[in-house]
């Protein structure tokens, strides 16, 4: 085996690194108020029942599970993309994508922030 570098060997053996985003809360700032935000075609963003972060305040750092509508979601992920699906209707976003790296982040962001109003 002389000639193959550690990296080269670490990649054969382990796979492929992933490439991870760097979360951007006001790049997720603006996905929130996206009406196309995961393939939506109905003209509603996030910010259509939530204008100024209402209702999503409090909870999202480190919280597991989430009832929207009477239904429960496994995590943050599933909420976002129960919400673009259902209300927005459109097709929800990529797991581990950067667009739900980043609504991830600005919705912590709004963690225990007073209302905007």
């Amino acid at each position: 085996m002389k000639g193959i570098s550690t990296f080269t060997l670490l990649v054969l053996l382990l796979g492929s690194p992933r490439f991870t985003w760097a979360a951007d809360s006001d790049r997720g700032q603006t996905l929130f108020g996206d009406p196309a935000l995961g393939g939506s075609t109905w003209g509603k963003s996030c910010r259509t029942c939530h204008e100024n972060g209402e209702g999503l305040r409090k909870g999202f750092s480190g919280q597991e599970r989430f009832t929207i509508m009477g239904l429960h979601q496994k995590g943050l992920p599933e909420a976002i993309d129960f919400c673009i699906q259902v209300t927005m209707r459109g097709e929800g976003l990529e797991p581990g994508s950067r667009d739900q790296a980043d609504l991830m982040a600005y919705l912590r962001s709004l963690d225990g922030k007073a209302s905007g109003k």
